[in-house]
């Protein structure tokens, strides 16, 4: 949670300690009480967002990376190598264009379009598997191949899935919040006027904790 939020959590927890403290003032006025309830839970809602949150661990970037796309680019130039002799031997010139592949066009591509072109190589290889075998490309050269590209698959598939759920925590945990002031607000607060005058402690108690804010938020902003 950002400061803001940790400001508002607390004064969320404390209006719901005098809340419950004077539960014997309202447990009789069924919404009244519903709406406490309802506090207590959207507080554990965000605490526990908060903390599922906090679990998720965006991997940072390494030199494994680096060097399971330094397999997989290898191994795509040796096999594009290979079929592009096949494709010359044959006059098959589509697939000689095809296969012309440079270790600059891998590294001038982003990850997914270097995935893409090593997945279509690998498509090619798996198509002429017969012929290529004349060429010294074995089933199991083509298989570790393709172990290759899913393991750099893995590793720029993990980060994005990884950030895309965090994103989805910090959505739940804004819609909580932002809920959990519409009921302080627009219900709490409205239905506070049955105790001013019968009960003005409670009252005074109440609207003295709608006011708690962290200090420190206060006088950072």
């Amino acid at each position: 949670m950002n400061d803001k939020q940790n400001a508002e959590l607390n004064m969320f927890q404390v209006l719901a300690d005098v809340l419950n403290k004077n539960k014997s003032k309202y447990q009789t006025i069924p919404v009244f009480n519903a709406a406490t309830v309802e506090l207590n839970e959207k507080i554990l809602a965000i605490r526990h967002t908060d903390q599922e949150r906090s679990r998720i661990i965006v991997p940072a970037a390494s030199g494994k990376k680096a060097d399971t796309k330094n397999q997989m680019v290898d191994q795509a130039l040796a096999l594009a190598r290979i079929i592009n002799v096949y494709a010359f031997d044959t006059g098959n010139q589509p697939l000689q264009m095809q296969t012309n592949i440079s270790k600059s066009t891998f590294y001038n591509l982003h990850d997914n379009d270097e995935l893409a072109l090593a997945k279509t190589i690998h498509a090619k290889a798996t198509e002429y598997a017969d012929v290529l075998k004349d060429y010294g490309q074995t089933p199991e050269k083509t298989a570790q191949f393709a172990t290759a590209i899913q393991d750099f698959e893995a590793i720029i598939v993990k980060p994005r899935e990884t950030i895309n759920e965090r994103k989805e925590q910090t959505q739940i945990l804004k819609e909580l919040f932002a809920e959990t002031k519409s009921l302080i607000m627009d219900r709490l607060d409205k239905l506070m006027s049955l105790f001013k005058t019968s009960e003005p402690d409670f009252y005074n108690a109440y609207f003295s904790a709608r006011n708690v804010i962290n200090t420190a938020y206060r006088k950072q902003k």
